[in-house]
């Protein structure tokens, strides 16, 4: 027996004990200690690479799907608390909720709907609406949210989005829980929160003043030219491989061959070309959360514009699409279009 084994012995004699020896090769302690996991290559084996392909699948996978009226109808249809207040809204009979005692009605929910009663219609396919906006049924709702929060914008922008399609009752504390869960939101949103930009005057139609910046360097190496219509506020972004000379000279030259004034600003002064550094920063944010997510940057950046360009603006409380083009665009949320409103009342 080893002497160290043997002064452990003495020190325990004062206690009742039987020590057994084991050999040290038959009991490995604390293996993982002892045998800590080689520093990973840079190089991916090619199992990893497929692992991680993979699970970007089953992500993907899991994103939500567009939502359509059919769905709203069957899900309204299930709800036993929209399905009351559908016949409540027809027959005007709002003082009944009182004395319901059903377990399966959401009572509360009644009387929210009861405060906007003025403010409901009955869609023809059995949809109720708040104004143009159609009222989820519970088990879409937090669905909804999720659609509404692809392309990962702001709070703000979120709800602004939601809002101008679909409602329900306690809409915006469920968009608060979303984002405040959002795990690549949270990573790469700042902490300190800055002033609003002071609005700029607005041009007198589209495509008569447009802010340029370059975005990046990005991961790829890649750079971005961000142009925004400072009308409309539709932004349109390129994937550039360089700012260098050759890509800028270039762009001076066909300034001064199609006649367009080309207005410079103070360098590293982003205030100066506030429309554009606005934009910016929601789209890297987006950019860092694709990454985070381990998606492809380009997908998620062009799924963002997408979003960006239909959810009504801050400063017009417009879509930049609806300025831009006279007309709304289908969205994954369903809507019903104010001219079959009309044309229903």
């Amino acid at each position: 027996m080893p002497m160290r084994i043997e002064r452990w012995g003495l020190r325990l004699q004062p206690y009742k004990l039987t020590i057994k020896y084991q050999p040290g090769r038959d009991n490995p302690a604390d293996y993982m200690s002892s045998h800590p996991i080689a520093m990973c290559d840079k190089k991916q084996s090619h199992e990893e690479k497929v692992a991680e392909q993979y699970v970007n699948f089953i992500t993907n996978q899991a994103l939500p799907k567009a939502m359509t009226l059919s769905e709203v109808k069957c899900a309204t249809m299930a709800d036993k608390t929209l399905q009351k207040a559908i016949e409540l809204s027809r027959n005007g009979k709002w003082f009944e909720i009182k004395k319901m005692q059903d377990p399966n009605l959401d009572i509360q929910e009644l009387q929210q709907y009861r405060s906007i009663q003025d403010e409901l219609v009955v869609h023809e396919d059995n949809i109720l609406l708040r104004d143009n906006r159609i009222v989820m049924p519970t088990s879409l709702r937090d669905r909804a949210v999720s659609l509404a929060h692809e392309g990962h914008q702001g709070l703000t922008k979120t709800k602004a989005f939601i809002r101008s399609k679909v409602w329900f009752p306690g809409i915006n504390d469920r968009v608060d829980s979303l984002i405040k869960d959002c795990i690549a939101c949270q990573s790469v949103t700042r902490s300190k929160l800055m002033e609003p930009l002071k609005m700029s005057e607005m041009p007198g139609e589209p495509w008569s003043a447009l802010s340029a910046d370059f975005c990046g360097p990005l991961p790829s190496g890649d750079y971005l030219f961000v142009i925004t219509d400072e009308y409309s506020r539709y932004p349109i972004v390129e994937i550039i491989r360089s700012v260098s000379s050759h890509t800028v000279i270039p762009f001076r030259e066909y300034a001064e061959n199609t006649g367009f004034t080309h207005r410079k600003i103070t360098p590293r002064w982003p205030r100066a070309n506030a429309q554009a550094e606005s934009f910016n920063k929601p789209l890297m944010k987006n950019i860092r959360a694709a990454e985070i997510e381990r998606k492809s940057w380009k997908q998620s950046m062009y799924q963002f514009l997408r979003q960006y360009r239909m959810t009504p603006h801050s400063s017009t409380g417009v879509t930049p699409f609806k300025l831009l083009f006279g007309r709304e665009s289908n969205t994954k949320l369903p809507s019903v279009s104010r001219a079959n409103r009309q044309e229903q009342d």
